[in-house]
């Protein structure tokens, strides 16, 4: 597609977006601008979940599918149904419950399929192979389900690299969560689309490393217990970055603590109720042989909420500012008023000696964006810094409009050679329900003391006199049951094109060599078509 056709695309969504947007979004909300440096946006996406009794069943809708398979990622304890979301009085609403359901499931030691349960029923829908984007201002305004001082319940918000689709494990081996376009030979056997391939297939441009890199715009935690060590008490919620590949080596930070000084990312941004997530710094993906096995890393900061944060809608937004292209030469520099509209009369009050601020390096004076200075990291910028966005790219997360976390490219580059995300990635929406998120810490199992923690179940029959199928729950869980996670609108926003136009949308998205950036299935073959259901 040419590039004067692909900016008039852009620049008028409603010529190929139309099908993307939603008749009933308001018109103060058909654009919005950069938090960092007023550049505009323009509306390419919008679900305000006006119309009832929607139906998610695959298939059914074009922009969302439910899913309707066990999860079985990350311990989890529920099954997705579909029928579990639904809308209703203008909301989308994801419920989960103590609801049983029976499934057909492989038992991976007995290599047979046999008629298995789970406990727990709730709801995720995704945009996978839908609607796609790379770039741009996502917001969600979501009330969390549950309550706030009863852990159990994982609400979500976040986005994923096409190429991968959430919960099928098959189609994320090898490519959830990289973010790297390096020729590493010891990385190559690790990566299944590498920078080092002259001939990749599946119509992928020759020595390009591609992937599917995680964002998580919410993860909430509800209870009410102090984090130590940190100053953050449940409940909160997380925000992160999830790339690969990861920092390996004995000086990797361990959950629970807080990283040597240099073995860990530098430069993050953290606003005023919020802290470094140090129990989360990534995964190790194990795979049959170590040639094959990768680290994945999670930059992570954990914002602190509360009560009132579970009665009332809240705003969740993501900037995702993509690395300028080789030939980066907007047509437009930004204008002296549009950086002057993300001041306040209070940002010069952070400037100290030497001219040089406490804000952070994407902070462009605006107070919020401050860190606490007990925070872990703490960096300086020089005065005059931050008139452009960063080249490398940026991941801004906002909570009601307040900055909350921020992420540079530079960043990532410094330490691993990995990137901000450029790959076109969808939403996704869901409840989960797992041992490892929100239950009672007791033991070395996970359990409270003088607990089997053996079925988990609210529904446990009568004969259970000593309570093993329910001691293993935080307080309340069972009677906070039935819960709903409910979203009032979910809209997508991408830069006009007289600054820097870099984002896509769609399927409609090519470049001059063909498929490289669309939002397509890739048919890995093999194990990975086989959990896709798709042969």
């Amino acid at each position: 597609m040419k590039a004067s056709l692909f900016a008039a695309l852009v620049a008028a969504p409603s010529a190929f977006g139309g099908d993307w947007l939603d008749p009933n979004t308001p018109s103060d909300a058909q654009t919005t601008s950069s938090r960092v440096d007023g550049r505009p946006f323009t509306l390419v996406f919008s679900d305000e979940f006006s119309v009832r009794n929607r139906s998610f069943n695959d298939g059914h809708d074009p922009r969302w599918t439910a899913l309707h398979k066990n999860d079985y990622t990350n311990n989890a304890m529920h099954f997705y149904h579909q029928d579990f979301v639904t809308t209703e009085g203008g909301y989308m609403n994801i419920t989960s419950a103590a609801v049983h359901q029976k499934y057909m499931g492989k038992n991976d030691t007995a290599q047979t399929v046999t008629k298995q349960q789970k406990n727990f029923t709730s709801g995720m829908v995704q945009t996978w192979n839908k609607f796609c984007f790379t770039g741009g201002v996502v917001e969600v305004r979501a009330k969390l389900p549950g309550a706030w001082m009863t852990g159990g319940l994982w609400p979500a918000i976040w986005l994923m690299g096409n190429l991968a689709r959430a919960t099928y494990v098959g189609s994320s081996d090898w490519v959830w969560p990289w973010s790297y376009d390096e020729c590493d030979r010891a990385l190559q056997p690790k990566q299944r689309v590498t920078s080092c391939s002259p001939s990749p297939h599946f119509e992928f441009e020759p020595y390009e490393g591609r992937g599917a890199p995680e964002i998580d715009i919410l993860e909430a935690m509800a209870g009410w217990d102090l984090q130590k060590p940190t100053s953050t008490y449940k409940p909160y919620f997380s925000s992160s970055l999830q790339i690969a590949p990861g920092i390996t080596g004995k000086d990797r930070p361990q959950k629970g603590g807080y990283p040597k000084t240099g073995s860990w990312y530098e430069g993050m941004e953290y606003g005023n109720e919020t802290q470094l997530n140090v129990f989360f710094y990534g995964s190790l993906t194990e795979k049959p042989t170590e040639l094959k096995t990768y680290q994945a890393d999670a930059l992570s900061g954990n914002t602190q909420l509360f009560s009132k944060s579970w009665d009332r809608f809240n705003t969740y937004r993501l900037e995702w500012s993509l690395a300028d292209p080789p030939t980066y030469a907007p047509t437009t520099a930004p204008t002296e008023s549009a950086a002057q509209e993300t001041q306040t009369g209070e940002s010069q009050a952070g400037e100290s000696e030497g001219g040089e601020s406490e804000a952070p390096l994407l902070g462009w004076g605006n107070p919020v964006d401050r860190p606490n200075p007990h925070h872990y990291p703490k960096f300086k910028y020089k005065k005059g810094a931050g008139k452009a966005p960063t080249h490398e790219g940026y991941l801004r997360w906002y909570m009601n409009d307040l900055l909350i976390y921020g992420v540079r490219g530079e960043t990532l580059a410094a330490k691993m050679k990995s990137k901000i995300p450029d790959e076109p990635s969808y939403l996704l929406l869901n409840t989960a329900i797992s041992s490892t998120w929100g239950f009672p810490e007791g033991t070395e199992a996970g359990c409270p003391a003088g607990c089997q923690c053996g079925c988990y179940d609210c529904l446990a029959p009568k004969s259970d006199r000593s309570g093993q199928c329910t001691c293993g729950f935080d307080k309340g869980f069972c009677a906070m049951l039935p819960a709903h996670f409910l979203v009032d609108y979910v809209r997508v926003w991408q830069a006009t094109p007289t600054f820097w136009v870099t984002h896509t949308v769609g399927k409609m998205f090519e470049t001059a060599s063909a498929k490289r950036r669309v939002c397509r299935l890739i048919d890995w073959g093999g194990s990975s078509m086989s959990a896709l259901g798709l042969i």
